[in-house]
């Protein structure tokens, strides 16, 4: 064997290797950001331990679910407006907002604030 297929030989092994290891490294690397925003749509948890702040919000009619989540993330009561998007999606809240005003608390998980916008309880039925 002469040193240029060697070296050729080495190469194409040291190139594999590399490329198995960067395909393994970008699998991980998914996998890990896939379960971070899937464990935070599925969390429901508040921002804040009790008694947390209080946030003013008023939402006018035709807000869309973008903006609104855009609204809360702004104020602090989501870390994401993505997630929380989503989570409303979820629940089917997106459709039952009702306009007004309110006041919500930073430690109020999202469930209880879209049950607050939805003004969703046990006397309206």
């Amino acid at each position: 064997m002469t040193t240029q297929k060697a070296v050729m030989r080495v190469a194409t092994i040291l190139y594999r290797v590399v490329l198995t290891v960067a395909v393994i490294l970008a699998i991980v690397y998914m996998g890990q950001t896939s379960y971070r925003f899937t464990r935070a749509v599925f969390s429901d948890s508040a921002m804040e331990e009790a008694p947390g702040r209080n946030v003013k919000i008023s939402i006018k009619e035709e807000v869309g679910t973008k903006k609104l989540a855009d609204v809360f993330e702004e104020n602090g009561l989501v870390e994401d407006a993505l997630v929380f998007r989503i989570q409303m999606k979820m629940k089917d809240f997106e459709e039952t907002v009702k306009p007004g005003n309110y006041e919500m608390n930073t430690s109020m998980n999202p469930s209880e604030m879209l049950k607050v916008l939805s003004e969703t309880n046990e006397d309206d039925t």
